[in-house]
């Protein structure tokens, strides 16, 4: 939600540019898009994340950025030659107000779109082997209970069963699996 303001903020701003006919009132826009433009660059990290999942987010900033460059390089120059079509700055002003807008009210919608039917469910982060056969201590019998499927025996993991039904060791693959599983 404060993604989506700073974004349409930064939008109004750009194009209320147009208007500021005396240096207080740029002052004032400068500085309230300063203020919206960090809130957006702040939270370019976790929207990817959540979007995106931990293993692509990386991707998917570097890919925004690398997006982002094509109208930072081109919009100077189609702003410059609007200028020269009609001696005034208002109109690339006001493009250029317009995609931070729709980009906000895309991104209202984002959460409305359902995966398709084989779409791969969120990455599950893999654990090393030492967590993967660390005990679960002081569980409550029904989590161990709920468990029981995924024990690993002594057999598994080449160490002797203690017999103590307050510690048990827990398969992590085996539940990444079902959690993949029940994704689909």
């Amino acid at each position: 939600c404060i993604f989506q303001i700073s974004f349409i903020t930064i939008g109004s701003l750009t194009m209320l540019l147009v208007a500021a006919n005396n240096f207080p009132f740029f002052i004032v826009i400068a500085l309230c898009m300063g203020l919206f433009d960090g809130c957006f660059i702040s939270l370019l990290g976790p929207i990817a994340f959540d979007i995106v999942g931990p293993t692509g987010a990386s991707q998917a900033i570097g890919c925004l950025l690398a997006m982002c460059s094509i109208p930072l390089t081109t919009g100077p120059a189609i702003a410059g030659w609007l200028y020269d079509k009609n001696d005034s700055y208002t109109i690339p002003f006001l493009l250029a107000g317009i995609p931070p807008i729709v980009g906000a009210i895309s991104l209202t919608f984002i959460r409305c779109i359902k995966p398709p039917k084989g779409a791969p469910c969120p990455p599950v982060k893999e654990v090393s082997e030492k967590q993967n056969n660390a005990a679960a201590v002081d569980e409550p019998r029904e989590t161990h209970k709920l468990m029981g499927d995924y024990m690993i025996n002594g057999s598994d993991t080449g160490q002797e069963s203690t017999g103590i039904d307050d510690i048990m060791q827990v398969d992590v693959r085996r539940l990444a699996t079902l959690q993949r599983e029940s994704c689909v």
